[in-house]
């Protein structure tokens, strides 16, 4: 696409971006209602056990995962039950969650051709682990969250690869040919961006408010009040590092000196914290190889 076809930016908001979605991607029905049963307050086993007993289905693709080397199960888990026992409900959320989202989006349109998907699902389910592995280290309240909020930091590109293909493929374009971030980019293109549109999208699955907050700010304002921006731009930097980049962005690997300083780390623990994330990255290729199969 020349200068001369660039879309025009004027009244290309949120609200248009949201107009040009002919179908909404939803959840599975089962997986919604077990969402929401697993961050309700007193919700018993018996009652999940029910629910997933309406999808065969989504029942094997959970077992599957938590049966993975992944998670290092000492013996095969069988039911669902004995997977809330071990694992817990925030754990298990991670899995539904995750199988959920992957089957909703298989197979639905690339329509801009230029978005690479492979690589879309590499750098989420990486940033994921990554997310848990530093609110872990840093003590969050709920690590499971901030890898949901990893998973599903980018999910907006998805809808603007489908649904707005010609602003997505110029955005791409002038990200490779100015070396931008995808996120430079799409702001000189469009009056809004993929965090904007990916937090209407789980607001409309009813995700939690923590997880829709952390989509919408991961890339934040500049002033890092909350530790989970730093977490997001350090993530990001790290997923460069190890060479899987979010699609679309061509900018070199740069370590945000105030996001670090947020993070309360100390510069000589970066080698011992790379090879973690090393562990990290390869156990989300093993997530990612079992959950999409």
């Amino acid at each position: 696409m020349t200068i001369e076809q660039q879309p025009s930016t004027s009244a290309k908001n949120l609200t248009w971006v949201l107009s040009q979605v002919e179908e909404l991607p939803t959840l599975p029905q089962v997986a919604t209602r077990l969402l929401a049963l697993m961050d309700a307050p007193g919700t018993s086993v018996k009652q999940l056990q029910d629910v997933v007993a309406r999808d065969p289905a989504l029942a094997t693709k959970v077992l599957r995962l938590v049966n993975s080397s992944y998670y290092g199960m000492p013996s095969r888990i069988s039911d669902i039950q004995q997977a809330v026992v071990i694992l817990g409900f925030k754990v298990l959320r991670s899995v539904v969650l995750s199988t959920s989202v992957f089957s909703t989006f298989k197979g639905r349109s690339t329509a801009s051709g230029k978005f690479d998907r492979t690589l879309f699902w590499h750098h989420s389910i990486g940033t994921a682990c990554i997310y848990r592995y530093l609110a872990t280290k840093l003590g969050e309240e709920d690590p499971e969250a901030s890898f949901a909020t990893g998973l599903l930091h980018d999910i907006g590109k998805l809808i603007m690869d489908e649904f707005v293909p010609e602003e997505m493929a110029y955005i791409l374009e002038e990200a490779e040919g100015k070396k931008l971030s995808f996120y430079d980019a799409e702001r000189m293109v469009l009056a809004t961006d993929h965090a904007q549109i990916g937090a209407w999208l789980l607001e409309k699955w009813k995700l939690p408010t923590r997880i829709v907050d952390g989509v919408r700010q991961h890339h934040g304002d500049g002033s890092l009040g909350d530790r989970m921006i730093a977490i997001a731009r350090f993530a990001d930097y790290l997923c460069k590092v190890k060479g899987i980049a979010a699609s679309g962005s061509c900018e070199e690997a740069h370590l945000d000196k105030m996001a670090w300083a947020r993070l309360e780390m100390k510069r000589e623990d970066l080698p011992s914290l790379l090879r973690e994330i090393n562990r990290e990255i390869e156990a989300a290729n093993e997530f990612l190889a079992v959950a999409t199969r």
